[in-house]
C-alpha cells in the first residue's frame, strides 16, 4: 500500500497499483506537470518537519517532532521486517521510565508521544499530528512541510482512536478482538508485528499503549491453560513502564485493538528525519511551548493519559488498607502509598505481592524468584547474598550520586489474594520491633521516614516518594478511620 502521497502518485502514474483505488474527487497539479489522482478520504502520512540545527532528542522538548537524536535506532519503512529483537531493542533505547521526554507534568502525560516515538522506528505509521478537515488534498509542498494548526493538528488519544477507526486500515492497521484472551496478540508481538491499544474516553482523557515481545526478563500472564490473561505491555502516561501487565481497561471500555502486520524480508530502514530550512518547532510559530507541550496544548481534545488509574486502585484497595489499619495501626494512607508505589498502582503485582516483601529464611509460605533493583553503598558481591546478580552500576547523578544500583533476581513472597498482602504487610510492620519508632509518630510523613530510615527499602528517596503520593492524592483521609487500640512492641 502507499503511505505517502509520492508513493502514490508514482504507483499511479506507473499503472502500478497495490491494491483498487476508487476515483478521486479531487486532482491538482504536482510540480513539473505531473498530475495525480487521490483517493476520497485517503490522505497520505505525514510528520512536522524538524528544525535545522534543532536536534530533537529523549531529555528535551519538541513532543510534536520525530526524534533524530544521534546514536538513534534507525526508522524502518513501511516495508519493515517483523523483528521482535529490533523491538525489544526500541522499548530499551526510548527508556521511557527515565527519558525527559515522557516524563508527566502537573498538567500532562505523554502515551501518545511515546506510541509515535516507538511506531516511528517500528516501521508502521501512525500520526504525531494529521491532516485538519479543510486540507482534502495536500500538495507535495504541504506533505513536506506542513503548517502547524492551519494545515494539521496534534493527535490525542482519544483522537488517535478515531484516526484507527477511519484511517489505519489505509495504513495496515487491523482492527483484533480478544474477547479476553490476549494469546493471539501477544504472539503477534513475539512475533516482531506492532499491536496497539487505544481507548477512548467519552468524559476526559485516553490512553495508547504498545503490546511488545516478551524478553527473558518479562512476561505476560498466562493462566493454568497457557493462554494469556494480561498482555505485555510498555507505556508512557501517568506512570511510565518500560514492561507492565496490568490490565487497565475495562470489560465495558471503548478500547480497541490493531495490528500492523510487518512483512518477512530484509529491513528497509530510513535515516533520521532530516532538518529544513522552514520549521515550527521550538516557538518559531509561537505553537509549541513548555506551557503547551503534548496533550495540554489547547488543539488537543484532553490529555492523553487515563489518569482514573490510580482512582481505580484506591476504590478497589482502600478497604483492605483501612482493615490493616484497624489491627495493626499503620496509618491506611502508608500502606496504599507503599503498595501504589512498590506495585505501580497495581501494574507489577507478581503473586499479589504488593509491597515488595522479600521471602527470607523466616518465611514459610510461598516464595517466587522475581528480578528487582537495590541501591547499595558498594559494589562487593561477597557481601550482599542474592542468588542472582544481574547487573551493577555505578550511580552519577541525583541523591544516590556515587552508590550502585545493583539488578538482581531475589525471593518474594507469594500470597494467594491481595488481602493475604496487605495483611501480611501491616502483620510485619507492628510486629517487627525494627519498625517500633514509627508507631511513636503522630502522622503519615514522619512514619514513612521511620520506616525508610529502618532500611524497609534501599532506595534513599523512598520517604520522599511515599509522601509525594499521599500528598497527592489526599491518602489521609483515610486515616479518619477508627483503629483498634494497640500497645507498642
Amino acid at each position: 500500500m502507499a503511505t505517502n502521497l509520492f508513493d502514490l502518485a508514482t504507483e499511479l502514474s506507473l499503472g502500478r497499483k497495490k491494491r483498487s483505488v476508487p476515483r478521486a474527487r479531487n486532482t491538482r497539479s504536482m510540480s513539473r506537470g505531473m498530475r495525480y489522482s487521490f483517493p476520497f478520504n485517503t490522505l497520505p502520512s505525514v510528520h512536522l518537519a524538524n528544525a535545522r540545527n534543532s536536534p530533537i532528542t529523549r531529555a528535551a522538548g519538541g513532543r510534536a517532532h520525530r526524534l533524530n537524536e544521534a546514536g538513534q535506532p534507525q526508522m524502518r519503512g513501511a516495508a519493515a521486517t517483523a523483528d521482535p529483537g529490533f523491538l525489544t531493542q526500541i522499548v530499551n533505547w526510548l527508556d521511557v521510565e527515565h527519558s525527559a521526554r515522557y516524563q508527566r507534568t502537573p498538567s500532562s502525560t505523554y502515551c501518545n508521544i511515546y506510541a509515535y516515538d516507538f511506531c516511528c522506528f517500528a516501521g508502521p505509521f501512525l500520526p504525531r499530528v494529521w491532516w485538519n478537515p479543510s486540507v482534502t488534498s495536500p500538495t507535495p509542498a504541504q506533505v513536506a512541510n506542513p503548517v502547524y494548526a492551519t494545515e494539521v493538528s496534534e493527535q490525542s488519544a482519544n483522537s488517535l482512536y478515531n484516526w484507527f477507526a477511519t484511517q489505519g486500515a489505509n495504513f495496515n492497521w487491523t482492527e483484533e478482538t480478544p474477547n479476553g484472551d490476549y494469546t493471539n496478540l501477544q504472539t503477534l508481538a513475539n512475533q516482531g508485528h506492532v499491536v496497539i491499544i487505544v481507548y477512548r474516553n467519552p468524559n476526559g482523557s485516553g490512553h495508547i499503549c504498545m503490546i511488545v515481545p516478551e524478553t527473558e526478563g518479562h512476561a505476560a500472564v498466562r493462566n493454568a491453560q497457557q493462554r494469556v490473561t494480561q498482555p505485555l505491555q510498555s507505556q508512557a502516561g501517568a506512570a511510565n513502564y518500560k514492561y507492565s501487565t496490568r490490565v487497565w481497561w475495562g470489560r465495558n471500555d471503548a478500547v480497541k485493538f490493531y495490528v500492523n502486520r510487518l512483512q518477512a524480508g530484509s529491513v528497509s530502514l530510513m535515516p533520521a528525519p532530516a532538518a529544513t530550512a522552514h520549521s515550527y518547532f521550538a516557538d518559531a510559530q509561537g505553537f509549541e511551548t513548555d506551557s503547551y507541550s503534548g496533550d495540554d496544548y489547547p488543539y488537543r481534545d484532553a490529555i492523553a493519559e487515563q489518569l482514573s488509574v490510580q482512582d481505580d486502585f484506591i476504590t478497589q484497595y482502600s478497604s483492605y488498607a483501612t482493615d490493616s489499619m484497624r489491627t495493626t495501626r499503620v496509618p491506611a494512607s502508608i500502606t496504599l502509598a507503599q503498595a501504589a508505589l512498590e506495585s505501580g498502582w497495581g501494574r507489577h503485582a507478581p503473586g499479589f505481592n504488593f509491597f515488595g516483601i522479600k521471602a527470607g529464611r523466616n518465611w514459610t509460605g510461598q516464595r517466587q524468584l522475581l528480578r528487582t533493583t537495590e541501591i547499595h553503598s558498594d559494589n562487593d558481591r561477597s557481601r550482599h547474598n542474592y542468588p542472582e546478580v544481574i547487573s551493577i552500576e555505578a550511580i552519577t547523578e541525583g541523591r544516590s550520586a556515587g552508590r550502585f544500583r545493583w539488578t538482581v533476581r531475589d525471593h518474594f513472597r507469594q500470597y494467594a489474594n491481595a488481602r493475604e498482602s496487605f495483611d501480611d504487610h501491616g502483620n510485619l510492620l507492628r510486629n517487627s520491633s525494627r519498625y517500633a519508632a514509627a508507631f511513636a509518630t503522630t502522622n503519615a510523613a514522619d512514619f514513612a521516614r521511620e520506616i525508610a530510615r529502618a532500611g524497609y527499602a534501599t532506595d534513599p528517596n523512598y520517604a520522599a516518594s511515599l509522601t509525594s503520593i499521599i500528598s497527592r492524592y489526599n491518602l489521609t483521609r483515610f486515616d479518619a478511620a477508627p483503629a483498634a487500640p494497640i500497645h507498642n512492641p
